[in-house]
């Protein structure tokens, strides 16, 4: 269902079913880890996946939503968190609101291994399907994928002093060679991109190699290879989020329980209702709406741009039909 609502996969392309089966719950659990607000929202989804509300939620995504929520109430074990109680359940893991720096850093790495993963993924599509141009001068082939890695690798020493890129500096570093290589590396990978498109034209047989003036195609080449570093620096960093939203959530619960207290300072009735209705709509309902469309643009976005371009058709064989009776006699 997530895979065709982005697009069908083609013919020779790497179908992403299993992987975003995978890897979307896991996104969910770690930016809505509650074990209350959890098993709620699994509760939530069995009653859409039994059709009780239709009207609001198709029955199919039933299923979704109680993965989702009970890998959630997975994280919230890990997390130490029960509808925003931090102090009933021992964090077996690490506590978001307490330690946001070390949460926000693991998002960013966590993000830096996937944008490797669709990287490779893309690499091998365009193998399986003989693209070599692209594959080794397409944003998304080699070029890319060496600009990515001995980018990173160049920076390492300036993002472990940033608090938030500590994680993705310690995963660079699992990459063994002299920065001076890296450095050679990233310049060959610069200047891949940058002229990509004529060695592209050159490979596939294409004439002129060189549209309009000289000057202009140094100056686009040079402004694509801008965008692309921008574009890879944005997605790595928009994984950020999935840290953020798990810092939220508790803030959010936080600001329920705050509200409780203005309406019953004595955990009256009026106490109960404000919590009762703030961990149901609030949380449950409304942040858990927010995290899933977030979860869906680190999936449609960053993930799947890498290497999926879909285009497709259902494949639908050939079917013998009876003839009408009065052929047959």
């Amino acid at each position: 269902l997530l895979v065709t609502t982005y697009a069908r996969p083609r013919y020779g392309e790497l179908d992403p079913t299993w992987l975003i089966a995978l890897m979307f719950p896991l996104l969910y659990g770690a930016m809505f880890g509650d074990v209350g607000h959890g098993l709620l929202l699994a509760g939530l989804g069995w009653l859409v996946s039994r059709g009780k509300l239709k009207q609001f939620v198709p029955a199919s995504l039933g299923g979704l939503i109680i993965i989702c929520g009970l890998v959630a109430t997975i994280f919230g074990f890990l997390y130490g968190s029960v509808f925003g109680y931090e102090n009933i359940l021992p964090a077996l893991w690490i506590r978001p609101s307490t330690d946001p720096l070390v949460v926000l850093s693991i998002a960013v790495g966590a993000g830096l291994l996937l944008l490797l993963i669709g990287f490779l993924i893309g690499m091998f599509n365009a193998a399986i399907s003989r693209d070599w141009p692209h594959l080794i001068f397409g944003h998304n082939g080699v070029a890319g994928f060496l600009l990515y890695i001995s980018a990173l690798h160049v920076a390492a020493p300036f993002m472990k002093t940033i608090p938030v890129l500590g994680t993705a500096a310690t995963l660079v570093d699992l990459i063994p060679g002299p920065p001076q290589l890296f450095l050679g590396l990233m310049i060959i990978g610069a200047l891949m991109i940058m002229f990509g498109e004529f060695f592209i034209r050159l490979m596939e047989g294409d004439r002129p190699l060189i549209e309009g003036n000289p000057v202009m195609f140094v100056f686009q080449g040079f402004m694509e290879l801008f965008e692309v570093v921008l574009t890879l620096l944005s997605n790595t960093l928009s994984y950020i989020r999935l840290g953020a939203f798990a810092i939220a959530h508790g803030v959010l619960s936080a600001v329920v329980f705050v509200l409780a207290g203005l309406v019953g300072p004595q955990y009256g009735v009026g106490y109960w209702i404000v919590i009762i209705i703030g961990n149901v709509g609030l949380i449950t309902l409304f942040e858990g709406l927010i995290v899933g469309i977030q979860v869906m643009r680190l999936s449609y976005y960053e993930f799947f741009s890498k290497f999926f371009t879909g285009g497709g058709m259902r494949f639908e064989p050939l079917q013998l039909t009876p003839a009408p009776a009065k052929e047959q006699s």
